[in-house]
């Protein structure tokens, strides 16, 4: 175990114990630890050509996620932030108004009168927390704050922290002594500071290990913490309506599966020309859809049926209002589609060779019973063990709405191989910390250019 000796900061100490397996470190080739660390704290040594960490690590622990043999163990150890001397109130000043303890969000101030003193303010040390509300808020100026007060009025600026500089340590939250001013976004999960309730003690910019907080003008502080919090409700809103359509779309499962259940007696999949059929995905845009059709090819079979009547009758039953599904097309087309993965006893023969080619390892044989599939944790339903076998034996099924011609279809497949579809990373969002390319269970994945890019053809 090596530790390394605190970076002297006025707010806290953090203490780093790091362990690293130099045995399994040898093996790694690339490093992916040298590429993520935020402040260079992770390098090689020369003579050794072994990882080691500096005295400028915070313990953000990134390099521990991106090193692909685990052989990386931080712990660390946060000191108690050293407080600053609580704010002073004048006596005679004092009016004992009450608008410090109206403001004070600990409850460390109260009223008090002793003696032959006239009535004051008085601040419990152990509960007060130095945020400042106290001198703002009262109207004798009675209140100093040591050197807060010039802070707060410095040339009209305040604290603010660059979304494209934070890495989302969470550094600023655990020290900041003034309660609500910093909060974490719900969206892109980045701190952001409340300028109402920021008290400029300054001891999170002093923290942030990338210097992503610094002051800004006023205004230019209020218009991103107000473009944040629009965010922030307008998602709420979203996800609110998502939720309540989502409800009204689940309860009109009965009435598909019925429809489904009627079409089953009178088609059937086998009398139809495979060579001649097409995939669904590749059905033209201006294609016209009957109220049902059915199409199959050599890796699936899908059944489309016209739901869009209805959608209509059940969203507006659930959301108890008029409204007209085409204007949610896009919500419904991106509805999660369900996956399901059923193994036919009867056929399977336990010769493994769905084993082997699962890359996750969710399929176990216990021969000569037939294969199981761990569904509840580590499926992730890629169809590779459907397209091996031979006898028929595991069948994928996958159940989603699209929409073409402001009409919307639900569409079952029965997928006879390997599930079809793309990634996409938001290389904006993406911090290179490397946790998708080391638990990718095929390789696709890997670093170049300072990106993470997919090979397709794995």
């Amino acid at each position: 175990m090596v530790t390394v000796n605190p970076v002297p900061r006025p707010i806290r100490d953090v203490h780093i114990e790091y362990e690293i397996d130099d045995e399994k470190c040898i093996n790694c080739i690339d490093k992916p630890c040298l590429k993520v660390c935020p402040i260079d704290a992770v390098y090689q040594d020369e003579n050794t050509k072994f990882i080691k960490l500096d005295e400028h690590c915070f313990g953000c622990v990134l390099c521990t996620n991106a090193c692909p043999y685990d052989a990386i163990h931080i712990k660390k150890t946060l000191s108690e932030p050293i407080r600053e001397n609580i704010p002073n109130i004048n006596k005679k000043l004092c009016r004992a108004c009450g608008a410090c303890v109206n403001a004070c969000k600990s409850g460390a101030i109260h009223l008090r009168s002793t003696g032959g003193e006239e009535m004051h303010s008085e601040i419990d040390e152990d509960k007060c927390i130095r945020c400042g509300y106290c001198f703002r808020s009262c109207p004798t100026d009675a209140i100093k704050y040591g050197e807060i007060l010039p802070k707060t009025v410095k040339e009209g600026k305040t604290l603010c922290i660059d979304q494209d500089e934070c890495i989302g340590c969470m550094t600023c939250t655990r020290i900041c002594p003034s309660k609500g001013a910093i909060d974490v976004g719900k969206i892109n999960k980045l701190p952001f500071i409340d300028p109402a309730y920021c008290a400029r003690c300054e001891e999170c910019m002093h923290a942030c290990p990338t210097y992503a907080i610094d002051y800004v003008e006023r205004e230019e502080a209020f218009e991103s913490f107000n473009k944040i919090k629009t965010l922030e409700i307008a998602s709420e809103i979203i996800d609110r309506d998502i939720h309540n359509i989502s409800k009204g779309v689940t309860n009109i499962d009965n009435v598909i599966v019925k429809l489904l259940n009627d079409i089953s007696a009178d088609y059937h999949f086998e009398d139809f020309d495979y060579e001649k059929s097409m995939d669904i995905r590749d059905v033209p845009r201006g294609m016209e859809f009957s109220d049902v059709e059915i199409f199959t090819c050599t890796n699936c079979r899908s059944i489309v049926v016209n739901v869009t009547d209805f959608l209509n009758e059940r969203l507006n039953a659930q959301l108890k209002k008029d409204l007209d599904v085409v204007k949610v097309l896009d919500l419904v087309e991106f509805f999660p589609p369900s996956l399901g993965i059923e193994v036919v006893d009867e056929n399977c023969i336990s010769c493994g060779l769905c084993v082997d080619v699962c890359p996750t390892e969710s399929i176990s044989l216990d021969g000569p019973n037939p294969i199981l599939i761990d569904t509840d944790n580590s499926c992730v339903y890629c169809g590779l063990c459907a397209e091996s076998c031979n006898f028929e034996a595991i069948k994928l099924k996958e159940e989603f709405f699209t929409n073409r011609n402001h009409e919307i279809f639900f569409i079952k497949r029965d997928l006879r191989g390997r599930r079809k579809g793309t990634v996409e990373i938001n290389h904006h969002a993406c911090q290179l910390c490397e946790v998708c390319v080391k638990n990718c269970p095929v390789d696709a994945l890997s670093v170049e250019d300072g990106k993470v890019t997919v090979n397709h053809d794995d």
